[in-house]
């Protein structure tokens, strides 16, 4: 089994208690990223958190001993803790549980995959890359939960979205590409794509960047083929669906790529705010007849706003909440 460093376990129980930092967020963000098999232990470990409402240790452990042939008299109690314990302090009953297991969790994955072909990841602190068995990579968003297969069966390729995700499907007219988002299956045959479809959402979007997708409502049986530029939303109380262009935008979080043609400069700092999910708060009076034509790739928000500050005359501060502008705009009216 793979020893998990202990400066891990901790971060790993912080994230699970929802209290780490930023750098400690990008560090256990970096041993996630290392190989899928962190993934699959930080996994079973969310796993065991989210089921301990009402831990008992004890229980846990005859749980997890009868899954791994303990020994009968060994299998009822914990055993015994040679190593250091880490000091999880505030995070009460909960923690007694995760001690107990962590150690175990990742001999229990392997023996829960024995059971089962399907392979569930979730994107916890940034966007995952997955590549399937048939070569096609699935761009994961923060937050989103993809489950699929080891292998595809003969006649069909199919997985299951919890989120959003951006799909590139290689080519196979014999085995159309299948995913179940939530209220919506889309069909696809070689295409790139992306689905918002998050679990108890009011509304599910697919929207197309190449190559076509047939999207069908469970409840209704209605249709819908999409072609490249197109972006259509699912309402699911009503069963409805709304044709529209794809936003040029729409893939930020995959791509990390901003364009803005001509646009009024209220309108890509509202946009940017919405984009980096953070607040930039300005008067718009000192913004007034700003247009703007911009490409920015790859860039921290930061960058933008010193890019854009510099062309147009005005200053930012950075502040607990995001940003505040100053001074108004040399635009020309």
């Amino acid at each position: 089994m793979q020893e998990i460093p202990e400066h891990i376990e901790a971060l790993m129980a912080k994230q699970l208690e929802g209290s780490l930092s930023i750098d400690e967020q990008k560090e256990l963000g970096q041993w996630l990223a290392e190989s899928p098999e962190n993934r699959a232990i930080f996994e079973a470990n969310q796993r065991i958190w989210e089921s301990a409402a009402q831990p008992n240790t004890e229980a846990a452990w005859q749980k997890v001993s009868a899954k791994l042939n303990f020994s009968e008299e060994g299998s009822s109690k914990a055993p015994e803790q040679k190593g250091k314990l880490i000091p999880f302090q505030s995070w009460m009953s909960k923690a007694a549980a995760i001690l107990v297991l962590f150690a175990l969790s990742y001999a229990l994955y392997q023996i829960l995959q024995q059971d089962e072909d399907q392979i569930q990841l979730k994107a916890h602190l940034q966007v995952e890359e997955i590549k399937l068995a048939d070569n096609s990579i699935i761009h994961l968003n923060k937050g989103s939960i993809l489950e699929y297969p080891e292998q595809f069966d003969e006649k069909v390729r199919s997985v299951k979205l919890n989120g959003e995700a951006f799909f590139e499907i290689e080519r196979a007219p014999e085995k159309p590409f299948i995913i179940d988002a939530q209220a919506l299956d889309v069909s696809v045959l070689g295409t790139s794509f992306f689905v918002d479809a998050a679990k108890d959402s009011d509304t599910l979007t697919v929207g197309v960047k190449s190559g076509k997708v047939a999207v069908k409502s469970k409840k209704s049986g209605e249709e819908h083929i999409l072609t490249k530029g197109q972006k259509i939303s699912y309402a699911v109380a009503t069963s409805s669906f709304v044709l529209k262009r794809l936003g040029i935008n729409a893939l930020f979080w995959q791509d990390t790529t901003l364009l803005y043609k001509q646009i009024s400069l209220n309108g890509v700092l509202k946009d940017l705010a919405n984009k980096y999910q953070t607040a930039i708060v300005f008067d718009e009076a000192n913004f007034e007849n700003c247009f703007i034509s911009a490409r920015f790739s790859g860039k921290k928000l930061e960058e933008i706003l010193e890019q854009i500050s510099m062309n147009y005359g005005f200053r930012f501060l950075k502040t607990e909440e995001g940003y505040l502008l100053k001074g108004k705009a040399a635009c020309n009216p």
